[in-house]
Formats: structure tokens, C-alpha cells, sequence
């Protein structure tokens, strides 16, 4: 709705540097206004020509001159000189090109790669073929334009990174990720215009996405930073202020982050928007919640453009407090942490699986570290108490929740053993171990073979007999030089009583994960030591109590439990059962009465009664005084019952979460909308003007697409009751998705089909539409403006509403109105005036607010020929985007054996009548 540029602050992290080396040249290529063919040339090709391979040389030089990171540097170094390679670095560098395309090729065999073409959404089945065959040649020619013999020069941004043994090139390099499925689609702009190829659109969207870039930057209000290095590191450093030990770059990196402030700019510490699409897949999901969540802001800046569902659409000022029993939550954190620590215990059990199996179960993005912090973002958002589990990684653990800021730190040993002659011995120390570059044990390290990094931990042994000894896995190794040709240095924090003893050892050891397991247990023995040292040896381990320490042993560090959390003025307890899976019983909240008069009303039999508000909260009712009362998950009405204390002066309402497989939404409403200003809240916005028109005229093509997609609106169960003689659905929802498809179908088989919308984003279609609410204020005027419509012969369809889903209906109009609307509510608005949106759901009663009237219908495609009556009903209409509703694969079956059985079609009692 802003007429100006909004200021956006980007943060790009990326552990790879070749990457953000690329990202940032062509950000500069853009600012230089160099041809955006050229660009697209340097981002997505292997092969390039002579001219393309100059302006890289030539800005890859302009960006080495300048201070930038080390890492990057040194890629924008080696992209300058490319050019100046000798021969037979050029031949070795063409070889292992062709052997990375001949391995791509391979895998995708003499089939088709159906992956690559899944940006084709609706005609996924009809373009693979086409889209694979574009894969398979850019994997043959190293380029996405037509074989040309001037495109024989490798391009450097596909060959360097940041291990020197490695390329910055990945099965995802095939550019994929822009909507293909406009070049399958006939525009009706333009019906006999020919299709462009899945390519060509693709360089069109990046064309325009280059453009618009452009314009950003030259409104000034664009801040790009960039940060390379593992990116769970980065996220825990931007959360760090209130920690005791600082984040490094990397696992294998022990250098520390530092994000201290730039001359110009403060890093961010929140953040509107995160985009972790491929996080989980490389650090896990419970990674993703301790590293992202804490750093989302509280703003509502994602809400303008896309759909954001958490539990509560109107969450109250103040977050609500979630209590748990001590031995639930005990029981709970320890199941995940079983889980997350599965493959520590017994690898013997893996022998018969695999070796491929076994790479992939031994990527651990787990350790102890992990565990810590998952308490205690539990603990910021609750109330519970520790409990622990004795194992060989407990002291790791027990250090991890005093690092973390949630256990007080142990006391500190006296100054005996290793510490003699220390006048004071820290709690915690720094121990390293330098394990020198002539040690054999180091051959197995150097000889590693495997894609995924060595999984390392260090042993600690009070003596040779020591039955007990405790793993460290929250550790740094790295060279100190070249890899694998000087010392190795490994670092972690250690208790410092621990280590006291003479007779202590540490020693350096694979991860026992099953892959560890089978490659080592026969060379290495049971624990799978590599290495092993004494503490007390100083030429092979030192101690640092480095300023980080001393603070620790002040007394400002020694915290509460509770020294993070937020106390909530209400709070509800939530019980945890656990059988076959771990579920949620009951959740209670609890409202005690203070106001004297209330205690009165209450002790005298005053009437109590409850009202579901919204998904997550409840209106209580104790005789004339109301209370809003707030759970933290929605609940469904029926589901609520309460338990009134008179004497006691409290009531508690007891719910049990809202299951994911109830039909019919979040109660009371499928489809909310929020005020301050009017937005859908789980419908995507989407730009409806931009979005292109389908050509419907070819009817048989059209069948082959449309029809199997909207037949994928209905899971298995839905379909099965739609093809049901005794037809009758079960909740509101699902009717409305069977008025959809009767509202599409008719569409797709009238004569006049003007207006489906290809939404690209959403991998569907959309009707654009013109709203027109009956009520009983003004159907006398809207109703004989239709009837010399219906005279002049024009078939006006209609879709039955018979079983009491007009409610859904005008909850969902509403919703399709504000995801589209381009212009902004009136100070009078209708919505404001009743405190919702939609107004009303009553039968003859206005739903929709009067603001957009009129607003969108400018053009001559409105005022149809055959009904040119039409335009005098513009007036009173509003636009709106209205497009399938899909149900959820992962809770439902979806495209079963019920789908199959029926096919694509509609029940025949399902006609309009």
C-alpha cells in the first residue's frame, strides 16, 4: 500500500564464501548497470564467452583491491586470476568439469529428472519431459543458451571455494527455482503468441527481478550485509549478549565471531523475516527453533505479504505463561533427548544396514550443546525444573546448562594436581590439545574419506582404570596450517575439577556413530581413540583461564534459574501423557478472582459461563463481570469445560488442544482476518493484476491440467463421502470446497471464460472476481440490475448452498477481498465499526466492508460484450482473489486409492440446479 520504496535491511549468511563471493559480485555487476545477460551468464553457466570471462576478471579485481572478509577475498583473488593459469591447470580443471557433468547425467540416467520441473506447479506431469531434457543439456554443454562455439571459456565463479579441493558447484545449480509454469501456459493477452521455452522464462524473471533490484538501489534505502561461516554458529552469536562463551565461525574453525559494531551500521539482532529453507535439512529442527525462533521480531512486517499462522491471530500484550509438571516435562525433554542421541548407543545393532544408510544416519547435527540450549528455551517460555541423565556425556551436558546461563557453575577445585601453584583455579578452563603434525595416529584423520565431516569427541579419564569416563563432544579441531600437513589443534571447555588429577588423560576420538563404528572398531578398539595424552603433559595440553573465565567466578554470574524468565500475569498449565507417542492431555487456565464484589458474586451461586472469542482465547462470564481469558493453543469449544472453586475463588477452564485432524479449521473462524489494519492471516497475499491470464480456449489441453488439480482440493475421506448417494458433508469446510469446485467447473465449461489468474507462488489458480453481497438493505436496488443480464440470454451459473456454510462463504469472500486489495480502508470502515471482519454471518446481512467498491475495475475486459449491462453493478462491487483450498497431505491422504478409483470428475448430484 506505500506509494514510496520501503527500507529493507537484508542479512545473507552463508557458510560456503564461494557463494556469497558470487552473490556479491553480482550485486556489483547490478550497481556497475552491466548487461544482465552477462550476469545471468556468470551466475548459472559453466561455459562462458570471451567478453562474459573480461567483465569477471575485471571486476573480480576491483572487489579483491577492496577490505572485504579473508575468505571471500581469496575467491574474488582466484576469479582474477583465472585467466592466468597455466595449461595444464586448465586441462586438469576441464577433466574434473567433465567428470562432475558425466556424474550428473549419470544419476539422472535415460529417464526423466522429475524434481527440476516441480516449479511447474499446475502442468508438472506435461512439462517434465521438456524441463529435463533443458537439465540434461546444460549438464552437456556447461550453458543454458543454444550450443555456440563462443561459450568455451570455464567460468571461475563455478569452480573455486572455500576448500581447495572442492567446487562451488551443486545438483541445484540447474536454475530451477523461478516459476516455469508460465511457459506452459497460453497468456490470454497474447493467445497466439508463441510459448516461450521453460528457459526463456526463466531469464525473463531474472531479468525483471535484476531490474527491480535496480530500482531498489537507486531509492537508497536497500542494506545488504553478508556473514560467511556455519550458520547455527551465526545465529547463536546474534543471540550472545547475555552469554558466557563466544560462538566461532565454524566447528573446524576456532576462530571467534565477532559482531562488534561496524564503523557505519550495528548488526542486527531481529529479524522480521527468516528464510531457513535449507536449515533443518543440514542442522536439524531443534536447531532451527533455539537458533531461529528467538531472533524473530515481534513486529507484524511478515503478515503484509505472507501467510504467518502461529496459534493466535490476536495473541495478548503479554505472552502467556505455560507451566508443567516437573516429571511431564522431565519425561518429555529426556524422550528428545533420546531422540536427538539415538545413534550414540550401540552401533553394533547397524552392521546389516548399509554403508549409504550409515553416512546418512552419522551427519549428527546433535550434541550435548544442543541439549542444553533446547532446556532452556524451554525454560524461557515455561516453568520447570531440571532433570538430568547419568551417562558418559553428563558432565558435557552439565557444563553446556552452566555455559548456557541456566545452572550455577560447580566450585572450583583447590589449587592441587595440574593446578598447583595457580593462585586461583577457575571453575571452568580452557583445555588444549595440540597433537603434533609427526604423530602417526593422525594418518587416520588425514586418510578420512567420507563426504560428510569426521564426527569427533574428547575422552577424559581420571586414570588407566577409570570405569567412567566422560565424552566432550562441543568441541574445535583444525590445522594449523595446510590441512593435514602441521599440527592439530583441539579445543573445548571442561570443567576444571575434573581435569585436576595427575593421573588424568585426554584423548581425542571418533564420534561412536555406526559409521564410525564399522570403518574404525577393528583399528581402533572400543572407544575408538585416535589420539590420547596426559593432562599434565605441557608440551601436549594447556589451560587458559582467560578473562571469560575470571567473570565467571564473580558473583554477578551466579544466577537463578529464573534469571531469563519472563513472568506472564496468567499462566496455564499443561499436562503430558505419553503411550503409544507423546501428546497433550489437557491444557488448564486458571483465573483467580481478587475484586472483592466478585468474590461475593461468586461464593453466592453467581452464574458462570464461557464463550469461545477466538482460537486461543475464551470470554468468561461470572455473572456481570466478564474476563478474557488467553490458552496457549486453540481449542474447540465443545472441548472446553470448566471447574468453578466458589470458596476458593478461582475457575479453571480445562481444553484439550485442537486436533490436526478435526475437519472445518480453527474455530470460530476458518479464515481469520486481523485488524489495525484489516489482513488475512493463513491466506497469501498476492499481487492479482501481475498475475497472468490462462488462455481457456483450447479445451482438451486445458482438461489435462485443471481438472486433476482441483480434484487434489479433496483428501481420500472427503471424496469418499462426495461420491456417497446419501452425499452429506461432515463440516462446513468441505462444502465449501465442493462449492469451489462447482464454481470452477462451471467456469471452465461456460463460453465465456475471461478470468483465471496462473499464481505462480502458490502452485495454483485464481479466479479474479467481482464481490457483490445481496442484503436485505440492498437488494432492491442489486437485484434489478441483474435481471436484464438473465433476459438478454446470458447464463448466470449458480452454486446451492444447502447445508449451512454461508457462514464459511462470507468468511471466505472476506478473506479472498483482503488478500488481493490494493487500496486502503476508509476511517469509517464497516470493520472498524463492529471490531471484525467479516461484519456479519447472518443470512441477509452485510458482510463486507464498502471501502474497496468500485476500486479495480477500470478496464474494458469488465463490461463484457454479451452483457454490457454488467458495468452498472461495478458500483457495488468488491475484487477479490478466490482459488482452490487444498487439504494437507502429511494429516490426510491426498491423491489415494479413493482418488484414483474416481477420478478427476465431480458427483453428478452435485450439479447446480
Amino acid at each position: 500500500m506505500e506509494p514510496d520504496p520501503r527500507k529493507i535491511d537484508i542479512t545473507c549468511s552463508e557458510k560456503e564464501p564461494a557463494v556469497i563471493a558470487r552473490n556479491i559480485l553480482v550485486f556489483a555487476l547490478l550497481y556497475e548497470k552491466a548487461a544482465i545477460e552477462q550476469i545471468w551468464n556468470i551466475y548459472y553457466h559453466f561455459k562462458i564467452d570471451e567478453s562474459t570471462s573480461a567483465l569477471l576478471t575485471a571486476h573480480s579485481r576491483k572487489l579483491a583491491d577492496a577490505q572485504i572478509l579473508g575468505k571471500i577475498h581469496n575467491i574474488w583473488i582466484k576469479y582474477a586470476n583465472f585467466p592466468e593459469l597455466s595449461n595444464q591447470m586448465l586441462q586438469d580443471i576441464k577433466a574434473k568439469q567433465s567428470k562432475l557433468a558425466s556424474a550428473m547425467l549419470k544419476s539422472t540416467g535415460s529417464g526423466q529428472n522429475i524434481r527440476v520441473s516441480r516449479s511447474t506447479t499446475l502442468v508438472w506431469p506435461q512439462s517434465a519431459t521438456e524441463v529435463s531434457d533443458e537439465f540434461k543439456r546444460f549438464w552437456r554443454t556447461g550453458t543454458t543458451n543454444k550450443p555456440s562455439s563462443n561459450e568455451d571459456r570455464l567460468n571461475p565463479a563455478w569452480i573455486y571455494s572455500g576448500k581447495n579441493e572442492e567446487w562451488s558447484v551443486y545438483s541445484t545449480s540447474f536454475p530451477e527455482v523461478f516459476h516455469l509454469v508460465e511457459a506452459f501456459l497460453p497468456d490470454k493477452r497474447d493467445p497466439r503468441k508463441k510459448l516461450p521455452t521453460c528457459l526463456d522464462k526463466a531469464r525473463q524473471q531474472f531479468k525483471l527481478a535484476c531490474e527491480s533490484f535496480q530500482v531498489s538501489l537507486r531509492t537508497e534505502k536497500l542494506t545488504l550485509r553478508f556473514y560467511t561461516g556455519d550458520p547455527l554458529c551465526f545465529s547463536l552469536a546474534l543471540q550472545s549478549s547475555s552469554e558466557l562463551i563466544p560462538q566461532c565461525t565454524d566447528p573446524w574453525d576456532a576462530k571467534p565471531i565477532d559482531l562488534t559494531h561496524h564503523f557505519s551500521l550495528s548488526p542486527p539482532r531481529q529479524f522480521e523475516i527468516i528464510d531457513a529453507t535449507r536449515f533443518i535439512d543440514t542442522h536439524g529442527l531443534w536447531n532451527l527453533i533455539i537458533a531461529i525462533q528467538p531472533l524473530l521480531a515481534s513486529t507484524k512486517e511478515h503478515e503484509q505479504r505472507v501467510a504467518w499462522v502461529s496459534a493466535d491471530p490476536c495473541p495478548p500484550s503479554v505472552p502467556l505463561g505455560v507451566k508443567f509438571s516437573v516429571t511431564d516435562i522431565a519425561d518429555a525433554l529426556f524422550y528428545i533427548y533420546r531422540g536427538m542421541h539415538f545413534f550414540d548407543d550401540s552401533p553394533e545393532y547397524f552392521e546389516p544396514v548399509p554403508l549409504s544408510r550409515l553416512r546418512v544416519w552419522s551427519q549428527l547435527p546433535y550434541n550435548r550443546e544442543t541439549v542444553a540450549r533446547i532446556v532452556r528455551h524451554v525454560q524461557s517460555r515455561g516453568q520447570i525444573h531440571l532433570v538430568a541423565e547419568n551417562d558418559l556425556h553428563l558432565e558435557d551436558l552439565k557444563l553446556q546448562f552452566q555455559l548456557c546461563d541456566f545452572l550455577p557453575l560447580p566450585n572450583p577445585p583447590t589449587p592441587v594436581g595440574i593446578f598447583a601453584g595457580w593462585s586461583e583455579v577457575p571453575p571452568v578452563v580452557y583445555l588444549v590439545l595440540k597433537i603434533p603434525a609427526s604423530a602417526n595416529e593422525l594418518k587416520v584423520l588425514k586418510d578420512y574419506g567420507e563426504s560428510i565431516q569426521p564426527r569427533l569427541t574428547c575422552i577424559i579419564r581420571k586414570s588407566a582404570n577409570d570405569n567412567k569416563p566422560q565424552m566432550f563432544s562441543s568441541l574445535h579441531a583444525i590445522w594449523t596450517r595446510i590441512n593435514g600437513s602441521s599440527d592439530m589443534i583441539v579445543s573445548f571447555w571442561i570443567s576444571s575439577a575434573l581435569i585436576a588429577g595427575n593421573e588424568t588423560t585426554v584423548s581425542l576420538a571418533f564420534r561412536y556413530t555406526s559409521l564410525s563404528h564399522r570403518l574404525y572398531h577393528r583399528s581402533l578398539g572400543h572407544d575408538l581413540d585416535i589420539f590420547k595424552a596426559q593432562v599434565k603433559d605441557q608440551s601436549m595440553c594447556s589451560f587458559f583461564a582467560l578473562g571469560l573465565c575470571r567473570l565467571l567466578l564473580s558473583n554477578h554470574y551466579l544466577f537463578s534459574l529464573l534469571r531469563h524468565l519472563h513472568l506472564a500475569t496468567q499462566l496455564a498449565n499443561v499436562l503430558v501423557l505419553a503411550g503409544d507417542r507423546w501428546y497433550i492431555k489437557d491444557i488448564i487456565a486458571r483465573l483467580d478472582v481478587t475484586d472483592p464484589e466478585e468474590k461475593i458474586s461468586l461464593a453466592g451461586g453467581a452464574k458462570v459461563s464461557m464463550q469461545l472469542e477466538g482460537p486461543c482465547r475464551l470470554r468468561l462470564s461470572i455473572g456481570d463481570y466478564t474476563h478474557a481469558v488467553s490458552i496457549p493453543f486453540p481449542a474447540k469449544e465443545s472441548d472446553v469445560r470448566l471447574r468453578v472453586a466458589r470458596k476458593s475463588s478461582y475457575i479453571e477452564t480445562v481444553t484439550t488442544p485442537y486436533q490436526p485432524w478435526y475437519a472445518g479449521g480453527y474455530p470460530p473462524s476458518p479464515f481469520p482476518i486481523l485488524l489495525n489494519p484489516p489482513r488475512p492471516w493463513n491466506v497469501h497475499h498476492i499481487p492479482l493484476d501481475k498475475l497472468p491470464l490462462i488462455e481457456l480456449s483450447d479445451t482438451e489441453a486445458m482438461e489435462t491440467y485443471i481438472l486433476p488439480h482441483m480434484a487434489l482440493q479433496h483428501s481420500d475421506r472427503e471424496r469418499k463421502i462426495m461420491f456417497d448417494p446419501n452425499y452429506v458433508p461432515r463440516d462446513h469446510i468441505h462444502a465449501l470446497k465442493v462449492g469451489i469446485n462447482i464454481l470452477i467447473h462451471d467456469y471452465i465449461d461456460g463460453s465465456a471464460r475471461r478470468w483465471m489468474r496462473s499464481d505462480s507462488s502458490g502452485g495454483t489458480i485464481v479466479l479474479d472476481t467481482a464481490i457483490i453481497p445481496v442484503t436485505n438493505e440492498n437488494k432492491s436496488t442489486v437485484l434489478p440490475l441483474l435481471d436484464p443480464i438473465g433476459e438478454s440470454g446470458v447464463l448466470i451459473m449458480s452454486v446451492d448452498v444447502q447445508h449451512g456454510e454461508m457462514g464459511a462463504w462470507k468468511q471466505y469472500l472476506a478473506a479472498c477481498i483482503e488478500r488481493v486489495r490494493t487500496w486502503t480502508h476508509k476511517p469509517e470502515c464497516e470493520y472498524q465499526a463492529a471490531g471484525q471482519a467479516p461484519i456479519s454471518l447472518q443470512d441477509g446481512e452485510d458482510s463486507i466492508c464498502a471501502c474497496g467498491n468500485g476500486i479495480g475495475f477500470e478496464g474494458k475486459e469488465w463490461i463484457p460484450p454479451e452483457a454490457p449491462k454488467w458495468q452498472q453493478l461495478l458500483p457495488y462491487a468488491t475484487r477479490a482473489g478466490v482459488s482452490p483450498i487444498f487439504s494437507v497431505p502429511y494429516l490426510e491422504i491426498v491423491g489415494g486409492e479413493v482418488f484414483k478409483d474416481t477420478g478427476y470428475g465431480r458427483p453428478l448430484q452435485l450439479l447446480p440446479r
